[in-house]
C-alpha cells in the first residue's frame, strides 16, 4: 500500500502519483493506492480521471479528521510525497517521518535538506522516476527498512517540540529578513 495524505491541490503532484502508480503497476500487480485528503469535489474529479485500469487499485478517501490520519498511516506500507517544484515544507512531512515507514518522494528544494537520500527513496519529478522509486522501495525491504529508521531517528533528534519551534522561528525569521531586505534594496 502506497499511501498519499494531504490535499489534493495540483502543486501536490496528484496527476505524476497516479501517472507513475499506472506505471509502477504495471510491473507489480500487487500495489494499492490510498489517497486520503479528497474534498467532494475532489472525488468527482479524480474517480473520472483515474484510468479504469486502476480503478480497482486506487482508493479515494475523503479529508479525515487530523488524528485518523495517523491509523492510514499505519495501514500503508509506504508515504508518497509525490510534490516538486515547491518551496515550502509541507506539514505531512513531519508526520511521514516520524512514522517510521519508508517514504518515496520527489525532489523539491523547499524540503531537500530535511529529507534526502539518505532517508527516503528521493527520485525526480517525472512518471518514470516516481514509478521507478516506487518499485525500487518495494523491491528493497532492507532499504526501505533503513530509510525508514534514518528518517524517524532523524525526526525524534530534530522536531522535538523545542527544536521544532525553533526552526519555525528562525525559517520565519529569515522569511521576514529577507523580504525586508528585498524591500529595502528596491526602495535605493
Amino acid at each position: 500500500i502506497v499511501l498519499y495524505s494531504g490535499s489534493f491541490a495540483e502543486y501536490q503532484g496528484m496527476d505524476l502519483l497516479f501517472d507513475a502508480f499506472l506505471r509502477a503497476r504495471a510491473t507489480n500487480p500487487e500495489l494499492l493506492l490510498l489517497c486520503v485528503g479528497a474534498t467532494e469535489r475532489d472525488l468527482v474529479t479524480w474517480s473520472r480521471r483515474i484510468p479504469v485500469e486502476l480503478q480497482e487499485h486506487v482508493r479515494l478517501i475523503p479529508r479525515q479528521p487530523r488524528e485518523s490520519i495517523a491509523t492510514f498511516i499505519a495501514l500503508a506500507d509506504f508515504l508518497a510525497l509525490p510534490r516538486g517544484r515547491t518551496e515550502n515544507v509541507p506539514l505531512k512531512l513531519f508526520d511521514y517521518m516520524a512514522a517510521g515507514k519508508p517514504i518515496i518522494a520527489t525532489r523539491s528544494a523547499g524540503y531537500g535538506s530535511l529529507l534526502d537520500q539518505t532517508r527516503a527513496f528521493i527520485c525526480e519529478p517525472s512518471v518514470e522516476s516516481l514509478a521507478d522509486a516506487i518499485l525500487r522501495a518495494n523491491r528493497s525491504p532492507r532499504e526501505a527498512e533503513a530509510l525508514a529508521s534514518a528518517s524517524k531517528q532523524y525526526a525524534r533528534r530534530q522536531f522535538a517540540w523545542g527544536r521544532f519551534v525553533e526552526f519555525v522561528r528562525t525559517t520565519y525569521a529569515d522569511s521576514l529578513l529577507s523580504r525586508h531586505e528585498a524591500r529595502r534594496l528596491t526602495a535605493s
